[in-house]
């Protein structure tokens, strides 16, 4: 069995800065599929799931297009360029819907040691907590506490929206330290007016942490045997 990382645009000789320790490649068209050699009771190790990522980030940021697999795509060896050949089309147009375009994550964080009355308050003197309740007085009370995460979502979506292909917000329920975990498809070009965005963000809502990652790969946004039907 082969076990499949990621599908790419680079030439099979772009990538030979990947260690054979932990991915090999397989050419196929004008793509290169990086994959390893592993039996499927031996995938779910903290190494594994750390491989399964990092080299798809690592090609992506030789500035090629990645598209991953999803965690845990196992195939028989034989039978990997069988199965591409017939998912062929759906992958040239996963590939021209993902060309340059870089996922950024960001977690949604109550700091530290805030008890619920502690966050509410500062909510409340929050000017993105102002911004928002002066903007729904005329649909109701003024937010108070956790309920401003519902309009803290519109929010992020709408300065985000200008600058992003895709937002992915996920809320969780409180009292867990992570509100919620937001995933933005971008444009490359795109990256520093994200920056800009998500400064303007932060002053914005002091009484939240946040936590950004990337550039990555789409990982929320494509799992590719899914998308192409496997």
């Amino acid at each position: 069995m082969i076990y499949l990382y990621c599908l790419t645009d680079a030439h099979p000789k772009d990538l030979e800065f990947l260690s054979p320790e932990y991915a090999s490649l397989l050419p196929f068209d004008q793509y290169a599929v990086v994959f390893c050699n592993k039996d499927r009771s031996r995938l779910y190790s903290d190494r594994d799931v750390m491989m399964h990522y990092d080299v798809s980030a690592l090609i992506m940021r030789q500035r090629f297009t990645v598209l991953p697999f999803a965690y845990g795509t196992f195939l028989p060896a034989g039978e990997a360029i069988a199965f591409l050949e017939k998912k062929k089309k759906a992958i040239e147009v996963a590939m021209a819907t993902f060309r340059d375009k870089e996922e950024m994550g960001m977690k949604v964080l109550v700091p530290a040691g805030d008890s619920g009355a502690e966050l509410q308050k500062r909510l409340g003197e929050s000017p993105g907590h102002r911004y928002l309740s002066g903007r729904m007085s005329n649909h109701g009370p003024a937010l108070s506490g956790l309920e401003t995460l519902s309009p803290f979502r519109r929010e992020v979506e709408q300065r985000f929206a200008p600058i992003c292909t895709r937002i992915k917000f996920k809320a969780h329920c409180v009292p867990k330290s992570i509100l919620a975990n937001v995933s933005f498809l971008i444009e490359r070009q795109n990256i520093d007016t994200f920056s800009n965005a998500l400064r303007n963000l932060k002053h914005a809502f002091p009484c939240y942490k946040f936590l950004i990652s990337g550039p990555w790969p789409a990982y929320n946004f494509i799992d590719l045997p899914d998308d192409v039907g496997m």
